[in-house]
């Protein structure tokens, strides 16, 4: 299994975590500790919403994550909001991430490979830890 970050959620995770007490690396095992460890909100097309706390609030106060999620090939980290910026995403929102997912369905390991290199994701080194 790949973990990727695509280029708009890595640029919006480090304007994120700038006040935060948590760097980026951990964050990221954070995340996808959690994407495996507990219940993912479905939101259909492959997409799963996933709550992470922020310091000090809790994760009623913290962040929500998109991830796309192909089993045995690619969990790639789409779209980050903090939840004291807006409650969810918006139908909108949602209809272009579920086009974006359909897209990501498509990738080949030489399409991965070639984003990788034009840096459009970012490869994350995650090991994922035993349940």
């Amino acid at each position: 299994m790949r973990y990727l970050l695509n280029k708009s959620f890595s640029k919006k995770l480090k304007k994120e975590l700038k006040n935060e007490k948590i760097n980026k690396k951990e964050y990221i095992q954070e995340l996808f500790d959690s994407f495996h460890k507990y219940k993912k909100d479905n939101l259909g097309a492959k997409l799963y919403k996933i709550r992470i706390a922020r310091s000090g609030e809790g994760k009623s106060g913290g962040y929500r994550n998109i991830i796309f999620w192909e089993q045995r090939k690619a969990v790639i980290a789409v779209y980050i909001f903090a939840k004291g910026d807006k409650d969810n995403i918006s139908n909108e929102e949602l209809k272009y991430l579920k086009i974006l997912a359909q897209q990501y369905e498509t990738l080949t390991e030489k399409l991965i490979n070639k984003a990788v290199k034009e840096k459009i994701l970012e490869e994350i080194h995650y090991e994922e830890k035993e349940r």
